[in-house]
């Protein structure tokens, strides 16, 4: 007797993935079935509802790095301003992936529950929130950074690069490279807070 298939479900998040991004929340599951190498059913022995998948489908990729690690290793830097743009850059490149599939989301009358966790974690942006919290808040311990409330300023950070992930994904507006507004970010940020220990004729341009 032939060992029974077993079915990977990542197998069938790829398979879905593909079938959402072209044809929305209208992609059917017997196109995604036929993707993925397997009968319809098996799908909905993994997910509950075609909802459910949906989620899982627009959800960011595994194996992301871990940043937490990365960024607390260049508190007390010689060099700031690159910490905080590469943290910028990394932010905004997976935000211009995630909003795009969370307008998708919308539109395709999905509502994303608030207790709903991608992998058991929180969201992405609010990682990014309380990662870029940490950051700024051991900035602040060593005395190489002077804000009042890290928690705003990771939030505020953070809401200028979602805005300009949001009017790409709405309205194909932006209004420089992705890099180049980071670094203007990053600048004003940095030339508002000259307790910093970064003189302002350091800061690149």
């Amino acid at each position: 007797m032939p060992r029974p298939v077993s079915i990977d479900r990542s197998q069938i998040i790829e398979a879905a993935r593909t079938v959402f991004l072209r044809n929305g929340f209208r992609g059917k599951t017997t196109e995604i079935a036929r993707i993925a190498g397997i009968s319809e059913g098996s799908i909905f022995k993994h997910f509950k509802t075609k909802s459910n998948l949906f989620l899982a489908a627009m959800a960011s990729e595994t194996g992301e790095e871990n940043w937490s690690a990365e960024w607390m290793s260049s508190v007390g830097s010689h060099d700031f301003q690159s910490s905080l743009e590469n943290i910028g850059n990394k932010i905004l490149q997976r935000l211009r992936m995630i909003v795009p599939r969370l307008i998708m989301a919308s539109s395709s009358g999905i509502t994303i529950p608030k207790q709903y966790q991608f992998q058991g974690c929180p969201p992405p942006p609010i990682q990014h929130i309380e990662l870029l919290t940490r950051f700024f808040q051991a900035e602040v311990d060593i005395g190489r950074l002077s804000i009042s409330n890290p928690q705003v300023h990771a939030h505020a950070f953070i809401g200028s690069l979602s805005h300009f992930a949001w009017c790409e994904a709405m309205f194909d507006y932006k209004p420089c490279t992705p890099t180049s507004y980071v670094r203007s970010i990053v600048t004003s940020f940095l030339s508002a807070h000259s307790s910093c220990k970064i003189t302002k004729s350091q800061l690149r341009k």
